[in-house]
C-alpha cells in the first residue's frame, strides 16, 4: 500500500511539473494570468503616450504603470506605483523605412536610425488633480527627423521592462505647403470672403489651419509712449478625412471676414488696454497649419484618455502593443509674415476707427 502510494505521488508530481512547464509556455495561459490579475493589488501595464513633431528637435516619450487597486488615492499619489524605475526600464524609438506591410503588421523594412531615450522630471500645472506635480519623462534629441522623408517612412518606439517589451509605430507626415500669391493679403476680396489655398500632405489625415492677427497699441505709461503687440488666432479649418490624402493637389478654403473682425473686437475687449491707448494700428498676419497622421487623427475623437488606472470606461483607442495609450505624429507649416492690404486696413478703421481708436497707416 505505501508502494502503491509513493508511486501515485509521483505521478502526481510529474505530472504538475508537465502542466507547470506546459503553461508557461503557452499564450492561453499568459492571457488567462492577465485576467485574473486584475483582482490582485497591483499590476503592471505599460501607458506609452506621445505625440511628436518631426520639426522639433526636443522629442518626450512618457512612460507610464498602470495598476488595479481598491485603493486608487495611495496609489495615484505614490510616483513608485505611476512610473517604472529608470533603471528598470529601456526606451528606445526609432526610424523605419518600411518595404511591406500586411493588416498594420510591418512584414519587411529597413531601420534608419536608433535613438536611446534618457530619463529627466518636468514639473506639469496639477490643476487640483490627484497626483504629483513631478512628471518622468523620456526623451531623444533629433532636429533633422524630416530629412528621412515621408515615402513609408514610420516612427517606431519600444519600452523594455523585465516582464515584457511594450512597442508601436506610426507614419511621418510632414505639414501642410500654402499656396500664396502676391495677392495673398487683399481680403476682404468679393463677397466679403478670403480663401486660403493650401496642398494637405500625404498620407495625413487631419488638417488643422490658423490664420494670426497682429494689431499694436500705442498708450501712455507713466507719462511715456509706449508700443504694445498683440496677436490673436482665426480658426480656417478643422478637417478630419475618412482615408489618408494619396494625391498633392491645390484645395481651396473660402471664409467669410466676419470671422476676422469679430475675433478682432473679441481681442480688444479681452486683452487689450482700452483704458490708456492713444490710438491702434494693423500690423501683419500670417497662416499655420498642422497635418495628422491616422493615428493622430483617431487618438483626438477621445474624450478623456488621461486616466491611469483601470475602471469601466472602454479603451476608445490604443495602437500600442502589449500596453496601453498611443504613439503619433505630426507636421507643421508655416508663412512668412506680411501686412494687411490698405482695403483691409480701411475697412477696420471705418467699423472700429471711433469706437476702438484704430488709424490708417
Amino acid at each position: 500500500m505505501i508502494s502503491f502510494l509513493n508511486y501515485t505521488t509521483r505521478i502526481i508530481v510529474i505530472l504538475l511539473l508537465l502542466i507547470i512547464s506546459f503553461a508557461s509556455c503557452s499564450d492561453e495561459f499568459d492571457l488567462f494570468r492577465d485576467e485574473i490579475s486584475l483582482i490582485d493589488d497591483y499590476e503592471e501595464v505599460a501607458l506609452v503616450y506621445s505625440n511628436i513633431n518631426i520639426y522639433d528637435t526636443l522629442h518626450y516619450v512618457r512612460v507610464g504603470r498602470g495598476f488595479a487597486v481598491e485603493n486608487f488615492t495611495e496609489y495615484a499619489t505614490n510616483l513608485d506605483s505611476l512610473y517604472f524605475d529608470p533603471n528598470e526600464i529601456t526606451v528606445n524609438t526609432y526610424v523605419i523605412k518600411v518595404h511591406e506591410m500586411q493588416n498594420n503588421t510591418i512584414i519587411e523594412a529597413d531601420t534608419l536610425a536608433v535613438y536611446k531615450c534618457h530619463d529627466t522630471i518636468i514639473d506639469i500645472q496639477n490643476s487640483g488633480q490627484i497626483g504629483s506635480t513631478q512628471l518622468p519623462i523620456y526623451y531623444f534629441v533629433e532636429k533633422r527627423l524630416s530629412n528621412f522623408g515621408f515615402d513609408d517612412t514610420y516612427l517606431g518606439v519600444e519600452v523594455i521592462t523585465s516582464k515584457k517589451k511594450t512597442y508601436s509605430h506610426t507614419k511621418m507626415v510632414d505639414g501642410a505647403k500654402f499656396e500664396l500669391s502676391q495677392y495673398a493679403a487683399t481680403f476682404p476680396i468679393e463677397n466679403n470672403t478670403f480663401d486660403v489655398w493650401l496642398v494637405p500632405p500625404l498620407h495625413s489625415q487631419r488638417l488643422l489651419v490658423k490664420m494670426y492677427c497682429q494689431y499694436f497699441e500705442v498708450k501712455i505709461t507713466n507719462g511715456r509712449l509706449d508700443t504694445v503687440y498683440y496677436t490673436f488666432d482665426v480658426d480656417i479649418t478643422d478637417d478630419t478625412y475618412l482615408n489618408e490624402i494619396e494625391e498633392e493637389k491645390v484645395v481651396t478654403y473660402r471664409n467669410n471676414t466676419s470671422i476676422f473682425y469679430n475675433a478682432l473686437a473679441r481681442d480688444i475687449i479681452e486683452n487689450g488696454d482700452t483704458v490708456n491707448t492713444i490710438f491702434r494700428k494693423m500690423h501683419k498676419l500670417y497662416f499655420k497649419s498642422q497635418a495628422s497622421n491616422r493615428d493622430l487623427m483617431q487618438a483626438s475623437t477621445i474624450l478623456n484618455f488621461n486616466g491611469i488606472g483601470f475602471n469601466d470606461m472602454p479603451i476608445y483607442y490604443s495602437n500600442i502593443h502589449n500596453g496601453l495609450g498611443f504613439f503619433s505624429s505630426y507636421g507643421v507649416s508655416g508663412t512668412r509674415k506680411f501686412y494687411y492690404s490698405q482695403r483691409t486696413v480701411n475697412t477696420v478703421i471705418d467699423l472700429y476707427g471711433q469706437k476702438y481708436l484704430f488709424s490708417g497707416e
